[in-house]
């Protein structure tokens, strides 16, 4: 156990010495008590990085700055105050963008922040400099993945799909696949994407398009949290109620690692770097080595 955490993480990532992760306040959703914190990778204290935000959900680090969006408050239904953030180790703040089109989905490179919307696909430069420019006009995408060139994404059509991160018509790289734009995790690495659908499967897929391979079997989320799915160079990791499974990107028989035992609580995200797993569950942040 590296921490402690309230209620869970909405997401988690690894940095060259911490694990950041985000606490969404789900008792009090779309109100100002989520933060973003940070502990060693070694455990020890616990450190607030950003608070009052008001529904923070999915998060990535770059060069030891985190980046997140946060999916603003919420009125009578009508969303507002949503934004795309960003915060240094050292815990210094800045607001990249404002968006009150419901932040959801969420990537970056070296160099852009990309995410999805209840309008439609965005991104901007980290620098927060100008404003954010359309990448495709496809609303409620919801979780999303980015390559070198490509954006991925699961659409109202079951299909996953991909579109230029310049912009640009999209294209279709695995049909028939279960769609819920809220419960879907997708991941992609150097050959395929992964993703899992809400039939339960583990899928993979050539990133240029062709056949699905079926290498995991797992329940469908019972709360959409875009990190329940985690890739390292050789495996694949996802988090369900019964704990942390893991199955070779080639396939095989999929393995329990780590088993929520006597109703230990909500898991919630995943993470994985070169060295190990990271996930949060029964009110704590864990670690295992696995290389």
């Amino acid at each position: 156990m590296l921490a402690p955490v309230h209620d869970f993480a909405s997401a988690v990532a690894s940095s060259t010495h911490d694990v950041v992760w985000l606490e969404p306040g789900i008792g009090g959703a779309f109100s100002p008590q989520g933060r973003v914190l940070r502990t060693s990778k070694c455990g020890g204290a616990v450190t607030v990085m950003a608070s009052g935000q008001a529904f923070p959900w999915d998060l990535r680090v770059v060069d030891d700055v985190a980046y997140w969006i946060d999916g603003g408050t919420s009125t009578n239904g009508d969303l507002a105050g949503g934004s795309v953030m960003s915060a240094t180790m050292g815990g210094e703040q800045t607001v990249l963008a404002m968006d009150d089109c419901r932040p959801w989905g969420f990537a970056v490179d070296g160099e852009t922040a990309f995410w999805s919307t209840s309008c439609e696909i965005r991104s901007l430069p980290l620098s927060g400099q100008g404003s954010p420019t359309p990448i495709l006009g496809w609303s409620n995408a919801g979780f999303i993945a980015i390559d070198q060139t490509y954006l991925y994404f699961m659409g109202a059509n079951e299909t996953l799909n991909r579109v230029s991160k310049l912009g640009g018509g999209f294209e279709g790289v695995a049909q028939g696949q279960c769609w819920s734009n809220t419960c879907i995790a997708i991941a992609v690495d150097s050959t395929n994407a992964y993703w899992w659908n809400e039939c339960g499967a583990i899928a993979k897929a050539p990133k240029s398009g062709g056949p699905v391979t079926e290498i995991g079997a797992a329940s469908s989320p019972y709360y959409a949290v875009s990190g329940r799915l985690a890739l390292d160079a050789t495996k694949i990791y996802w988090a369900t109620a019964d704990g942390i499974w893991v199955v070779d990107k080639t396939g095989g028989e999929q393995v329990l690692l780590w088993a929520n035992v006597d109703d230990g609580g909500y898991v919630g995200a995943i993470a994985a770097d070169d060295d190990a797993i990271y996930w949060s569950a029964a009110g704590n942040l864990w670690a295992m080595r696995t290389h």
